[in-house]
């Protein structure tokens, strides 16, 4: 009988421990479809100086979540704000491609909004901003430069005198001609602020390797990648921040967008 309980216990061990590999396989498939992501927050004064609106957009792989529809929701990861408190929301699917594979979705309430409010303990941190984030990993595999990788997106929240952060509508996946790839960055201010890009750091990103000749411009918003023919056909990870600033020419708020670029010999029709 001690032999037949031990096999019984070795049984039910084994079973325990693919349950979990299960488990944990299932949670990693679900957080390693990323494509894109874009949070932007608007101050809301009229309810308290330390509330903000966030709007979140993000892209993922249709089949991780089984390929929902318009309308349906999945759930992605968490969102924090920066102040220790985070969000594990649901995304409803305002965009879809079946035949690539893809989603985009964005953020709602308990009723069904798709505007987050959250209400920090200041309208600053100690006069620095909220270093608020989207982060985990991965990102799909095919992506050349960043296979498999982490993704990070900041978003810098300050409040003060009621300023909101710019938007962006760039798709998830921008085609870009390798002889010719530029194209724009579109982005408005809602308190008409002075804007500015950037590209996003590796700290910031996340991203292991930003190919070379890859450019924004800091007035326009107009990306370019010189040099992007010696670079093989397929999707590239990229972040470009953009930035709200002062008159003073101080920056006031930043919102990352984290997109692909598909490489190609033509440009899209």
């Amino acid at each position: 009988m001690n032999n037949l309980a031990k096999g019984f216990g070795r049984v039910h061990g084994l079973r325990l421990v693919w349950a979990l590999v299960l488990l944990f396989a299932a949670a990693y498939a679900e957080a390693s479809h990323f494509r894109f992501g874009h949070f932007t927050y608007q101050s809301r004064p009229d309810v308290s100086t330390s509330a903000a609106d966030f709007t979140m957009t993000v892209a993922f792989r249709s089949s991780a979540f089984g390929h929902p529809q318009i309308g349906q929701t999945f759930r992605p990861g968490s969102y924090s704000y920066g102040d220790g408190r985070s969000d594990n929301l649901n995304y409803k699917v305002v965009a879809r491609n079946l035949q690539e594979d893809w989603i985009v979705g964005r953020a709602i309430d308990s009723s069904g909004n798709e505007v987050i409010r959250h209400d920090y303990p200041g309208p600053s941190n100690n006069g620095n901003p909220w270093l608020a984030q989207f982060s985990s990993c991965c990102k799909i595999g095919a992506i050349r430069n960043a296979a498999n990788a982490y993704w990070r997106v900041y978003t810098r929240v300050d409040l003060a005198n009621g300023n909101s952060s710019p938007v962006s509508n760039l798709p998830p996946i921008v085609s870009c001609a390798k002889y010719d790839c530029r194209f724009l960055i579109p982005a408005v201010d809602p308190d008409r602020d002075k804007i500015t890009w950037r590209m996003s750091t590796r700290s910031e990103s996340a991203i292991p390797s930003i190919p070379a000749g890859m450019a924004v411009d800091r007035d326009t918003g107009v990306f370019t990648w010189t040099g992007a023919n010696s670079f093989s056909n397929g999707l590239y990870s990229v972040q470009v921040t953009i930035e709200d600033r002062a008159e003073d020419d101080s920056v006031k708020s930043t919102t990352a967008i984290d997109f692909l670029i598909r490489l190609q010999d033509q440009g899209a029709n």
